[in-house]
């Protein structure tokens, strides 16, 4: 008989926490308890790991063609929404598209060489991973010792991070090298659900993550690090600390499915985040997460939104696919 291999529901689950942490980053809810800040010590590092974990060679037109169809193609049907919308609303149609070229996350980016650069805003993630992933294999097959790659991969993205301030690559080519690193870290650290739970490795990437949230506060979609150097241990303990909640969390019966749910479906939750959010802008004249409006409510109506289209979408074949959406009980892989 044939074995098939046991899925792993604790990286849905991951998947679902990073998702959600994406939604609470974005609006100022309960100020007092720094929930956004919270969010920003591991959301968007830590989707980058859970691709990592899943990396294998490939040939780079095999590669280029699947994460065309699974990044690139949801990121512009996304933008094209966005821009119709625009068009709609009496603005320009196609200020978004040139924010994919500049791909700065915030309208105020400016660079010392460069001047101001074009915002694409919360789609930045989507073209910067697929650089990062594109990239990873190609130097991948240099077949480098291991901890000479290492070194070469976070030496890269250092320099990108700092020198950001000087010059980003159009496109999303800067994001996707300051990625490397995060993205080498989930390659690094696949062993992680193979192995054995331990106290010791817990309580220690636990104190990593907490030092890292209260003194080191970091944006990759803005290339800004507090302390590098503990922005990077902390994730590091964030990645253990959340996969072993998260094996945990599949054991509660009535908090998994729907945890599960926005793992597998991560990117049209991720698309339709950043559709809302133009929306907003649209309405109020500011960005999505500082509306002139109660910001509970908003994410509360936000994140039903996103919740109600994405299920609806997975009733209409075309975006059901472009967006990968799949029914809980298919359980398949989504963005990473």
């Amino acid at each position: 008989m044939i074995q098939t291999k046991k899925r792993d529901l604790s990286i849905d689950v991951m998947r679902g926490i990073a998702i959600l942490a994406v939604f609470v980053g974005h609006f100022a809810i309960f100020p007092q308890l720094h929930l956004a800040r919270f969010a920003f010590s591991f959301h968007m590092p830590l989707l980058i790991m859970i691709g990592g974990i899943f990396f294998k060679e490939k040939t780079l037109a095999t590669q280029i063609k699947g994460e065309v169809t699974r990044l690139l193609l949801p990121c512009l049907f996304t933008v094209l929404i966005c821009a119709v919308l625009s068009y709609f609303a009496g603005m320009g149609f196609i200020d978004l598209f040139v924010g994919l070229y500049g791909n700065a996350v915030k309208a105020d980016f400016v660079t010392m060489w460069q001047g101001p650069i074009s915002c694409i805003g919360v789609l930045w993630f989507l073209p910067g991973i697929f650089w990062c992933k594109i990239i990873y294999n190609i130097l991948f097959k240099i077949k480098l010792n291991r901890y000479i790659f290492t070194i070469f991969v976070f030496v890269i993205s250092i320099i990108t991070i700092y020198g950001s301030r000087y010059l980003i690559l159009p496109f999303g080519i800067s994001h996707g090298l300051s990625m490397l690193m995060f993205y080498h870290l989930g390659v690094s650290l696949k062993v992680v659900p193979k192995s054995p739970f331990r106290w010791w490795m817990f309580i220690v990437g636990l104190v990593l993550w907490l030092l890292s949230f209260v003194f080191a506060v970091f944006s990759i979609g803005e290339f800004y690090y507090e302390i590098l150097l503990l922005n990077i241990f902390g994730i590091i303990g964030a990645f253990y600390c959340i996969y072993w909640f998260s094996k945990l969390i599949v054991r509660w019966t009535c908090i998994s499915p729907p945890l599960r749910w926005c793992g597998q479906n991560s990117m049209a939750l991720y698309c339709f985040h950043a559709v809302c959010f133009y929306v907003v802008y649209l309405i109020s004249g500011q960005p999505g997460e500082w509306t002139p409006w109660n910001p509970h409510l908003m994410f509360v109506i936000h994140l039903v939104f996103c919740l109600s289209l994405t299920y609806i979408s997975s009733k209409v074949p075309f975006l059901k696919r472009l967006y990968k959406i799949v029914d809980y009980e298919k359980e398949k892989s989504s963005i990473c």
